[in-house]
């Protein structure tokens, strides 16, 4: 009878040994899970797609490598967008807003929130170049573009935008009305359709003038007309490429802005 009692004593204790050892393993799982799960980088968010590419255009996301963007493929938060000389780019966000480069243009797409409703925003920032801004649904007060010398800020606005290689900026209003606000703070200005604002890094004021630029006045980048600086059209038109690209490329153009690019790195 002992015996027995030992053996019964033995085999609960046996078991509640294993219990003990599952659930340890079920925490160290949980844990680890939790642990991986918290470590791995945030999943990009798509924001807006590419409608049309003119001689060739590259996007960098985060975490990601410099890859040629074609039309239809989509573009995410906080990808650097870029254009090569004579090149043109259109970027239609998801809430119908539109974003033209022209040549040799840098943008990053800092973010898109739209749910059409309070705390929506849309922040780009333009490094350099040539663009074409057009607001879609999202509301005006919610947009904010940044470039090296000014805030812009917009209200129902078609902008072109120009920055140059030392951060001088100057934003045609084609329509609308548009703010400009010096990046290291200053007093808010305001400019009416046919005026523009200027401002260069390190000014304490932005300027308005009446009247536009040639360059804001004429073709826009986006358009098919190689416009900001970039008049000379692809004499090759190319195929269509993987994803259907609207394109016309020029192979000698890319191998030399490739070229270029890996030289500049180095």
């Amino acid at each position: 009878m002992s015996l027995q009692n030992d053996i019964l004593l033995n085999n609960k204790k046996r078991v509640l040994t294993m219990s003990r050892s599952r659930m340890e393993i079920a925490a160290v799982a949980a844990a680890m899970t939790v642990l991986l799960t918290s470590s791995l980088p945030a999943t990009a968010e798509t924001i807006g797609e590419v409608d049309l590419v003119r001689v060739w255009a590259y996007g960098t996301a985060p975490g990601g490598e410099r890859e040629d963007l074609r039309r239809n493929m989509a573009v995410e938060t906080d990808e650097i967008v870029e254009t090569v000389k004579t090149g043109e780019l259109r970027i239609v966000f998801a809430d119908g807003t539109t974003l033209g480069l022209g040549s040799e243009s840098t943008v990053v797409l800092d973010e898109l929130v739209y749910n059409g409703a309070q705390g929506d925003s849309l922040s780009l920032e333009l490094t350099s170049g040539f663009f074409h801004f057009v607001t879609g649904d999202i509301a005006k007060e919610a947009v904010t573009i940044t470039t090296p010398a000014m805030v812009i800020g917009v209200r129902g606005t078609d902008l072109a935008i120009s920055v140059d290689e030392n951060g001088d900026t100057a934003v045609g209003v084609r329509d609308g009305v548009a703010t400009g606000t010096p990046v290291g703070g200053g007093d808010t200005v305001e400019a009416t359709a046919g005026n523009t604002l200027s401002a260069s890094p390190g000014d304490r004021d932005v300027g308005v003038s009446a009247g536009l630029s040639a360059a804001a006045g004429g073709t826009m980048p986006g358009s098919g007309g190689a416009p900001g600086g970039g008049t000379e059209a692809a004499s090759s038109p190319g195929g269509s490429g993987s994803g259907g690209s609207e394109i016309e490329r020029e192979s000698s153009s890319h191998d030399s802005e490739s070229s270029s690019s890996s030289s500049s790195s180095n």
